[in-house]
């Protein structure tokens, strides 16, 4: 057997795929929401930008953050959509480009995850979007992109392992700055200090401590990126070796990630939470997956007695799907976000490209599932977007960059804009009264 049969074509069970699909898309979702949207401020601002590659930036120039927050919430609808129901390739892939192009626009957005999440949901692509009650059943499924989801995922624990071989991460040096370390006995001691303090109960040295910490961080991520390029071939063969290996991957991804959580050691956004859901789906066995197939195929059942199973083609159902396409236009209309209305007439073209294909016949679901799915992820994107402190935060950032940049004014009416949207012990009722000051005092000496 050739090596591209062996891996890229190998069997797998098909929980991996549909909870890879549904979880990753679900925490996309609230990543692009309550996390990235908040920065939409920044870019434009000053009229100079820089994107990550000359290509984007001769393509747009200038990011809006109408664009970069319209943007958003279209990739953020879409992911939902994804997560809780039929899951088309073209929409997959619109998806991937859409989120792609976000963090592309400007490097602003320099967090290296979201590199890696590009790739994943590039490979998302090729998943087959399997029935959650049929995944019970255990009937194997093939195809590249879950064993390229593994190797990519090997390939970044791997370089990061083999970024931290320098002898400044080697010697503890940097994992003490980012602990923030101090002395045995402080009354505030850092993250790790703890740690440390038991291995010098041990007979250790300080400088052995770090060491030995430091060391310990570098083989943990080479035993995870060994247990990804294992990960593809478990299912289809029986072998210790392979389950050793995929279970010391799974335990040292849960450990990494866990620790860099609880502790706050990495500023890396939601990173955690995306490799803890990989390396469970990836690396875990079927029996730790079931429990979530069967949640899915629950919510599936549900689903089924709220909406007719056969494809809708009634004059009812197509009124109450066009319905559903104008309550996009108003929701994105009363979220008080830039770029929000257009990127409900954005979603509501998308969903009448749904509803043509329903229509016709192209795709196997029913008008009134279709309907029903929709606006449930329409009031989500209501309440997330609108009835949450993300309009607040959004224009206290902004603020903040405008009176960074000397633009007083401009951050002042930010700053009250952000006041009408503040949540219960959030005002900045101060830093406006401070602001006006500034400026009456800058008006009287002129």
């Amino acid at each position: 057997m050739s090596v591209r049969q062996s891996l890229w074509a190998t069997p797998y069970h098909p929980l991996r795929a549909l909870l890879l699909l549904r979880g990753l898309y679900l925490l996309l979702a609230c990543d692009l929401w309550f996390d990235m949207i908040e920065h939409g401020g920044r870019y434009g601002i000053g009229g100079f930008n820089v994107a990550h590659f000359a290509l984007v930036d001769w393509l747009v120039p200038l990011p809006s953050p109408g664009l970069y927050v319209g943007l958003l919430i279209v990739c953020g609808f879409v992911s939902l959509t994804l997560a809780t129901g039929p899951a088309p390739r073209w929409l997959r892939g619109l998806l991937a480009a859409g989120y792609t192009l976000a963090w592309m626009l400007s490097i602003h957005d320099s967090y290296q995850h979201h590199y890696l999440l590009s790739w994943l949901l590039a490979w998302c692509v090729a998943l087959p979007d399997v029935d959650a009650e049929e995944t019970l059943q255990g009937a194997p499924v093939r195809g590249w992109g879950f064993p390229m989801t593994a190797v990519t995922c090997a390939i970044v624990y791997a370089f990061t392992g083999i970024s931290k071989s320098e002898r400044i991460w080697r010697d503890g040096h940097v994992l003490r700055v980012l602990s923030h370390a101090k002395p045995p006995g402080h009354p505030q001691p850092g993250k790790f200090d703890a740690v440390r303090d038991a291995l010098l109960s041990l007979g250790w040295s300080e400088s052995a401590s770090w060491r030995l910490l430091a060391l310990s961080t570098i083989a943990l991520q080479w035993a995870i990126a060994v247990g990804y390029l294992a990960a593809p071939r478990r299912d289809a063969r029986e072998g210790r070796l392979l389950r050793v290996l995929t279970s010391v991957g799974l335990l040292g991804s849960i450990a990494f990630h866990a620790v860099a959580e609880l502790f706050q050691v990495f500023e890396i956004g939601l990173f955690s939470y995306y490799m803890l859901w990989v390396g469970s789906v990836v690396l875990g066995p079927v029996w730790l997956l079931t429990p979530a197939g069967r949640a899915c195929a629950a919510l599936c059942r549900l689903r089924a007695r709220l909406v007719t199973i056969e494809a809708g083609a009634s004059p009812l159902a197509l009124v109450r799907a066009l319905a559903v396409v104008a309550l996009l236009v108003l929701v994105g209309f009363v979220i008080p976000l830039p770029g929000a209305l257009g990127a409900g007439v954005v979603l509501a073209l998308i969903a009448l490209v749904q509803i043509l294909l329903v229509r016709r016949g192209s795709v196997p679901w029913s008008l009134e599932g279709l309907s029903l799915r929709t606006a449930l992820c329409a009031l989500a994107m209501w309440l997330a977007l609108a009835q949450s402190a993300v309009p607040f935060d959004y224009y206290r950032r902004t603020a903040g960059e405008l009176q960074r940049m000397g633009e007083l004014p401009r951050a002042l009416a930010m700053y009250r804009r952000a006041e009408r949207y503040a949540p219960a012990g959030r005002s900045r009722a101060d830093k406006i009264r401070e602001l006006e000051s500034q400026l009456e005092r800058g008006e009287a000496s002129d």
